[in-house]
């Protein structure tokens, strides 16, 4: 009777199922002990505890569909704004592309101008580069002198800094050159649009021009 139980058991709970077999045969005080052992393990939750989780999932879920409303809301009311936007931005491509006589010469022209950007942005590195070290030198002179002045050896040696080309602008200079060199053997120009870095007549800073 016994082994049919343990059978039993063992095929329904595996061998946790045995495991309770094994408890049930201990009688009342075998279960009041483990039941005091899980209770002092925090195992067993109280009906208090466990209504105190639900409403807190319930809350989580409350809040969780109170922010998916208002992100439903915003993006529904600016959606109107972002077709507005985004079908200006195709109809500026499309002329762009049209304007600069075909796809493939438009993204030359683009190409070129992150050139452009590139070098530009090369040059403002290097001049403050030069800057910075032509500022340093006035500190180090200042100190060389007022070291002779103070006779103090260590002032007295410092030496200014040399400066020096990063290289950056020849690199997107470069960069540019075989670029070109490489269009006009695929297309067969002699001739590619130039970006013009001269500034607007209005005033107003040039970002890209073709001319």
């Amino acid at each position: 009777m016994r082994g049919d139980r343990v059978r039993l058991a063992f095929k329904l709970f595996d061998s946790e199922g045995v495991a309770f077999i094994n408890t049930l045969q201990g009688g009342t005080a075998a279960l009041q002990e483990m039941f005091d052992e899980v209770d002092d393990l925090g195992v067993v939750l109280s009906a208090k505890a466990v209504k105190g989780v639900e409403d807190a999932n319930d809350s989580f879920v409350k809040l969780t569909s109170l922010f998916r409303g208002v992100r439903d809301s915003i993006v529904s009311s600016l959606a109107p704004a972002f077709r507005t936007f985004a079908d200006r931005i195709r109809t500026n491509v499309v002329d762009a592309i049209k304007d600069a006589g075909g796809i493939e010469q438009f993204c030359r022209n683009l190409a070129l101008t992150i050139i452009d950007i590139f070098e530009r942005g090369a040059e403002a590195i290097q001049t403050f580069t030069n800057e910075t070290i032509r500022q340093l030198n006035r500190v180090i002179e200042f100190s060389r002198e007022l070291g002779e002045a103070l006779n103090i050896d260590w002032a007295k040696k410092l030496e200014p800094l040399d400066q020096k080309d990063l290289g950056l602008v020849g690199v997107f200079e470069m960069l540019e050159k075989k670029y070109k060199q490489q269009a006009r053997h695929s297309i067969g120009q002699t001739n590619l649009p130039k970006i013009s870095k001269k500034p607007a007549k209005n005033g107003k800073p040039l970002l890209i021009k073709f001319c």
